[in-house]
């Protein structure tokens, strides 16, 4: 599909700073969000591929999934939610993928690996 004028620009704008930090050495951390696409797969985690022309600039992403939240019947609502299971996956352009699981306890503020 065709990009939109102001997806060109958002893009375009992505690659300028991506060069630039480059140049810097610092890193440039964007946030976005995963297109309702992935609603419909049976494997509901995010992939560089659901960023679009962003996941091709990025030499690593960051992606939250939370099983819970697709697969309740599975889980205790008693608990408080923020203590639930999340999955962060770090993606690398190389197409390398890490999982990792942590535990976000909202009431101290805390992330601790599981």
């Amino acid at each position: 599909p065709a990009l939109t004028h102001e997806k060109e620009k958002d893009i375009n704008t992505l690659k300028k700073l991506s060069e630039a930090s480059r140049e810097m050495d610092v890193p440039l951390i964007a946030t976005f969000t995963v297109p309702r696409s992935v609603e419909e797969r049976e494997d509901k985690r995010p992939t560089l591929a659901d960023l679009g022309e962003a996941g091709e600039i990025a030499d690593y992403a960051i992606c939250v999934y939370r099983d819970y939240y697709y697969n309740s019947e599975k889980y205790d609502y008693n608990k408080n939610l923020g203590d639930l299971e999340t999955e962060l996956i770090v993606v690398k352009r190389d197409g390398k993928i890490v999982h990792e699981k942590i535990v976000i306890e909202e009431n101290i503020n805390e992330i601790c690996n599981i």
